[in-house]
């Protein structure tokens, strides 16, 4: 049944915290097979900036040290929504807080309706729901008392595709290589370790967009493991607006029109191709309407 899942994914950035980045600093030693002073001091010089970034990079990797970037979600059979979290000035930590409470709000409300939501998404045991818990406690956003935080592969609040394939305690397998096997494709021409870069470069929307696309593999492989015979939002190269929806046709008893009905038809129709031609469809950033009805985004 695909009703009740919330298929969700994050994506992470460093610290930019001077205390810990000076922690890592004083932390960071050479090799303990060094012993020549001239040999440790060379590798002060060449390759001890390189480590100390390297260990920096890795605090992405622990909610209680890293910022998120961004977070998608579809709720069963649905739309994949998200949005980031930079502002005008680059990543931005109200927005982070406002959209980590938002995600929370709709999971709580969705929750509620389907009396017991399932979370779905890939390593979320070992990574997604305990770093998303704890960046929530350091901003200081409630966390909806059903959280699955200890949550274990058998329970039935969660499907992690990773530990659903290998089973409980097995190796790690990435998201990309589990979707080349079940014959779904990899990811695109960037992966989780190349999101702070793209992010340091300006590019929120493609960070969004890989989000995004992750959801909705995601889905697709969890279909596929566990045997689901029903329809599949296709993958697609971002989250759409959720507002877009297609209009009611109304079904009207047939008749013949006049020379003026006619005439007024026809304009109506060049006017709508017209617009067609004129706009183009929206990519990139999706902004989850409770960030902007709190004025938080564009």
């Amino acid at each position: 049944m695909i009703e009740d899942k919330i298929f969700w994914d994050i994506e992470t950035l460093p610290t930019l915290d001077e205390d810990i980045i000076a922690d890592i600093t004083a932390s960071v030693s050479p090799p303990a097979t060094m012993k020549k002073p001239e040999t440790i001091q060379r590798w002060r010089d060449e390759e001890m900036p390189a480590a100390i970034d390297e260990a920096i990079k890795k605090t992405s990797l622990d909610g209680g040290t890293g910022r998120l970037a961004s977070i998608c979600w579809a709720k069963g059979d649905g739309e994949v929504v998200g949005s980031h979290t930079a502002g005008d000035a680059g990543w931005d930590i109200d927005i982070e807080r406002n959209l980590i409470a938002g995600f929370f709000a709709e999971a709580n409300t969705f929750y509620e309706e389907v009396a017991g939501a399932v979370l779905v998404g890939h390593n979320l045991l070992g990574f997604d729901i305990r770093w998303l818990w704890k960046r929530a406690v350091i901003l200081g956003v409630q966390v909806p008392h059903w959280w699955p935080l200890n949550a274990r592969p058998w329970s039935p609040e969660v499907v992690d595709t990773m530990t659903r394939w290998e089973g409980p305690g097995a190796k790690f397998i990435s998201q990309d290589r589990l979707g080349r096997i079940l014959g779904l494709g990899g990811k695109s021409d960037i992966d989780g370790s190349m999101i702070a870069d793209i992010w340091d470069a300006g590019e929120y929307d493609r960070v969004l967009e890989y989000n995004g696309d992750d959801v909705a593999k995601c889905r697709k492989m969890w279909a596929r493991i566990t045997q689901h015979d029903g329809l599949i939002e296709p993958a697609s190269a971002a989250p759409v607006m959720v507002e877009e929806k297609p209009a009611p046709v109304v079904e009207k008893a047939a008749r013949f029109l006049d020379d003026d009905e006619i005439a007024e038809e026809a304009a109506v129709a060049e006017a709508a191709i017209a617009k067609v031609e004129v706009e183009k469809p929206r990519k990139g950033r999706v902004v989850p309407r409770f960030l902007r009805e709190r004025g938080l985004a564009a």
